[in-house]
């Protein structure tokens, strides 16, 4: 009769049912792995609107239970694709309206930025940077192909090709559009997208609408079948199982590491390049002298911008004032300096939206209404100091010229200079 140190040894040289169980768990994470992967396409003929979606997710555990979990998503609410699991916010910066991201690409976007970009929000007494906010500025590239990293080269599977258009269910722009991705007013970080002709729509991509495709159902409840066909096989080997353990552990720790790694924009098709006037800037916690009141003589703001609103209208004034009128566009307040890659520092998150409007005009009203909530209107009582006041009431008598401007600008540095791809 078979003792207990008998059944152990046998089960730890051959174990059985445990694999059975092992290929039940774990679903979610084989799912974010194929998230992070799909996409890149290889083409096997002329037509380059045809290729295959190749996904490097290896076999592992788990992959039975995403197969059920696949079939009733496709026959449900068809979506392969998983939610956000960074919640984040993406800011229209010509209205100010405000939507809750949904999309997949877009969260690990700001979750990777954030992970190499870290803010140190610890005082300078305690060895940190007193840093409250970090703003990058960025020009995003027309829509190409994700770039292939070593994430993506650790393996080979083929996958539906609904994933794909789940992944990047938004349009392309027709026209210029600025919008803010963040998380919200508690957090450190604030990527600005200056889109242009050609690139995603990142307001579109936010809300993570697609149209199902017919063989998703299909195609989902024969994986399932083929799941359960190895799960009835795996549940009869009594010999050299630890060869599939091994083989499903190894491919695991790859699903794992698909699954959480940072990566870079391009791999996930975001090909973008820093906005070379004003590409970062970084609020600090430093003291300051408050202003003894907040008036602002509004009326004389048209005036003073009267040949910035000319030179925006195509009706430019003589070459000689139009350096002067850039120039005033852009107040900054510290000494210009002439390195294109500099950092701007400002005091406090205000100073760091106040530096962004004045590079970005209405990117800065937008974001302060997500980290000081007042709507896209002045409230006077929604603005503490009287500095800010001053700057806020100016931003918003004369955001319609410097728009206009900033468009106008951005318009002719592409003339000039055509972008990369």
């Amino acid at each position: 009769m078979a003792t207990v140190m008998d059944e152990l040894r046998s089960q730890w040289a051959n174990p059985g049912d445990i694999l059975s169980l092992l290929l039940l768990i774990y679903g979610d994470i084989v799912q974010k792995a194929i998230a992070q992967l799909i996409g890149y396409r290889i083409h096997i003929c002329r037509d380059r609107n045809l290729g295959l979606s190749i996904a490097p997710v290896a076999f592992s555990f788990g992959w039975a239970a995403y197969g059920f979990s696949n079939l009733l998503s496709a026959v449900g609410d068809m979506n392969l694709m998983p939610t956000s699991d960074c919640p984040s916010l993406l800011v229209n910066c010509s209205n100010g309206f405000v939507r809750e991201n949904q999309s997949w690409v877009l969260g690990r976007l700001l979750r990777d930025h954030e992970i190499r970009f870290n803010v140190d929000a610890r005082s300078k007494d305690e060895g940190g940077r007193a840093e409250s906010i970090r703003i990058d500025t960025l020009n995003p590239l027309p829509v190409s192909r994700p770039t292939c990293d070593f994430v993506w080269r650790l393996g080979w599977v083929t996958l539906l090709a609904q994933w794909t258009q789940e992944k990047w269910s938004g349009l392309q722009l027709k026209c210029d559009k600025v919008t803010c991705l963040t998380r919200d007013n508690e957090h450190l970080h604030i990527m600005v997208f200056i889109g242009a002709r050609g690139s995603w729509d990142l307001e579109c991509l936010a809300t993570r609408a697609s149209v199902p495709r017919p063989d998703t159902g299909c195609i989902s409840l024969l994986l399932a079948i083929l799941w359960t066909c190895l799960l009835i096989s795996i549940s009869g080997l009594t010999e050299h199982t630890w060869f599939l353990v091994g083989i499903g552990g190894i491919g695991m720790l790859q699903n794992i590491f698909a699954a959480g790694t940072p990566r870079k924009p391009g791999a996930s098709d975001f090909h973008i390049t820093r906005f070379s006037h004003a590409p970062t800037t970084i609020g600090r916690l430093e003291d300051y002298e408050d202003d003894m009141d907040c008036k602002v003589h509004l009326e004389e703001e048209p005036e003073n911008l009267a040949d910035i609103a000319l030179w925006a209208s195509e009706k430019p004034p003589p070459v000689s004032q139009t350096s002067h009128c850039i120039s005033r566009i852009r107040r900054r307040s510290a000494a210009d300096i002439n390195n294109r890659n500099e950092i701007i520092y400002a005091v406090g998150v205000h100073g760091a939206l106040i530096e962004l409007e004045k590079w970005v005009p209405t990117a800065g009203l937008a974001m302060s209404q997500i980290f000081f909530p007042a709507g896209l209107k002045y409230n006077n009582e929604a603005i503490r100091d009287n500095v800010h006041k001053k700057f806020w009431q100016r931003a918003y008598h004369t955001k319609s010229v410097r728009k206009r401007a900033e468009e106008k600008r951005r318009a002719e540095e592409e003339t000039q200079a055509p972008m990369e791809v």
